[in-house]
């Protein structure tokens, strides 16, 4: 069972809190990737294969800057991933929904309902060897010491999540830098609840000067929830849209940048971001290593809802446990 609110309302301790922690709910829609046979017909919703795109597509990419490697660093790291002249960089297409297929699951209403949703990603690094006094250098041993850092990370770059407008015919677009088998999908609509790290839940008396909008609960509570919340969701092959994602590495997600600001924001910005920042897309590894992609072990696509609603899925960002 995944279904974190049934678990709170069946426990003993818990069950006093269920309407409130309900009240915090959020609908999302459950991915069910099968294995299919056969070639996926154009438009259908898939994790992994080829995206199906409107004549005139241009293949997302990425720009990485950094400095050259220098010829010895270079004959001394073979394997090393070499970054194009350019500095350009090609994300890899992860899936494909087609949101007609989602839309009677997406009981709030977020996602627009029409088209498609193409989810990109890239995970690239680069290393270079820099400067020995770089505050931010590192030392590798390959015979010799060397200061390097690592070039490409970038939480808004990483990823490219495209919408494909309907009514606009759809061919396979083949010329991506990497293919992966397919996964047919199919939906369903699942419940979730926000983890504990969740700005919206916090714990009396500790956080009591910011209670306006946020769940306070006893620290018995409180354990008792985290740990109920890691038997259900933890260690399962989940794979969803929207609701809350299930990251018990970093905890929720919000803008890059905002986390380096958070602790100066008011309570009342600190609850506006934990409002808007949603999940758009949750992979589990079990997923997406059946296509033959590596990552880490959840891969997160998130935006803002009002820009989701809006249609605008520019910004949107990435995170991974």
């Amino acid at each position: 069972m995944t279904d974190l609110l049934a678990a709170v309302r069946s426990d003993p301790a818990l069950r006093p809190y269920a309407a409130d922690l309900a009240s915090l709910g959020r609908n999302s829609v459950r991915l069910h990737p099968r294995r299919s046979e056969g070639t996926l017909a154009l438009g259908a919703s898939k994790i992994g294969g080829y995206p199906d795109v409107p004549e005139g597509f241009t293949w997302p990419m990425r720009r990485v800057e950094m400095p050259r490697p220098s010829e010895r660093f270079l004959a001394l790291h073979p394997h090393a991933a070499r970054l194009p002249a350019d500095g350009m960089v090609p994300h890899e297409f992860i899936a494909q929904i087609n949101l007609a297929d989602v839309a009677p699951f997406d009981l709030d209403g977020v996602l627009p309902h029409d088209g498609h949703l193409l989810f990109f990603y890239d995970d690239s690094l680069f290393e270079v060897d820099v400067e020995p006094d770089r505050a931010d250098a590192h030392q590798v041993l390959d015979g010799e010491s060397w200061h390097s850092r690592l070039f490409g990370d970038d939480e808004y770059g990483k990823v490219s999540v495209v919408h494909v407008q309907s009514g606009q015919a759809l061919q396979r677009d083949t010329s991506g830098p990497r293919t992966y088998a397919a996964l047919a999908l199919d939906f369903s609509s699942e419940p979730t609840l926000p983890s504990v790290d969740a700005y919206v839940i916090g714990k009396v008396p500790d956080d009591e000067g910011q209670r306006v909008g946020r769940l306070l609960l006893p620290p018995e509570i409180w354990g008792r929830y985290a740990e109920l919340e890691y038997e259900v969701r933890a260690n399962v092959d989940i794979d969803q849209m929207l609701g809350w994602a299930d990251n018990f590495t970093h905890g929720p997600s919000a803008p890059p940048g905002t986390w380096r600001a958070w602790q100066g924001l008011a309570h009342a910005d600190r609850m506006s971001i934990a409002a808007d920042s949603r999940l758009l897309l949750q992979m589990s590894i079990k997923t997406y290593e059946w296509t033959g992609m590596r990552f880490g072990r959840v891969l997160y696509f998130y935006d803002r809802e009002t820009e989701i609603r809006a249609g605008d899925f520019s910004r949107a960002w990435y995170d991974m446990d």
